[in-house]
């Protein structure tokens, strides 16, 4: 085994160790997750690469946040989902949902003892304990959560654009969810190939929107949106 790979191996032990502590268990490689309540698992993934550098370990873990409630209606909602099983209410990169709000990154050399290794995956998870869970524990809340999302604090907005009506139609705020669609609709809507034809409602197929607009905003995104805006509507 070279060096590195060794290094990698007492690295994984480590943070494994120590999410172990906070509740989090590896349901899948580097994927840990902890049971928050009824509804919501959070989960932390473990991302490390050597940057090809053969010298050093960066770590750069992701978290995120499931809310079954959220992923049922997403599941009803849309028409792209490739594996259920593997959805997401919000995802971020840790180092933005810290307080410097920016990429973040542990680093371990291969020189590094042991001991050294330890103390930064202590660091990791200080902060984890410190940012991590209390806002994990917040997101449990709806509309603490809601306000992550619309603030982009937390999640990546294409998908926020579905999960936010969510929340809003959980919360009993249907309307709120439809005009947040409504606004998205306009400034997702590509410019149309010829502004004299009538443009239908709804389009059956990709093919058949594309013949109606030009590419100069996501043709694709538009057309899924439009597609969930009518099921969100029928709710």
């Amino acid at each position: 085994m070279s060096q590195l790979k060794e290094k990698a191996s007492i690295i994984d032990a480590y943070i494994r160790k120590e999410l172990n502590a906070l509740g989090f268990f590896e349901i899948d490689q580097y994927v840990f997750q902890k049971k928050l309540d009824e509804f919501s698992t959070g989960m932390i993934i473990i991302e490390k690469t050597d940057r090809r550098s053969r010298h050093t370990w960066f770590l750069s873990p992701t978290v995120g946040l499931i809310n079954s409630r959220v992923e049922e209606l997403y599941v009803e909602l849309v028409d792209f989902i490739k594996d259920p099983t593997k959805l997401f209410t919000a995802m971020t990169s840790i180092g933005y949902l810290l307080p410097q709000a920016d990429y973040k990154v542990w680093e371990f050399p291969i020189n590094f003892s042991n001991e050294q290794i330890q103390l930064v995956v202590n660091d990791f998870i200080l902060e984890t304990q410190n940012h991590i869970l209390p806002l994990l524990d917040k997101s449990l809340d709806l509309n603490h959560l809601l306000l992550l999302l619309q603030r982009e604090k937390f999640g990546i907005m294409v998908f926020n654009n579905f999960k936010i009506p969510i929340i809003h139609y959980l919360l009993g705020e249907k309307d709120k969810g439809m005009q947040f669609i409504n606004d998205v609709l306009n400034r997702a809507r590509p410019s149309p190939k010829d502004p004299t034809r009538i443009i239908p409602l709804t389009f059956s197929s990709l093919e058949e929107i594309s013949q109606y607009f030009r590419k100069d905003k996501d043709v694709k995104y538009y057309y899924h949106y439009l597609n969930f805006s009518v099921k969100y509507r029928n709710l």
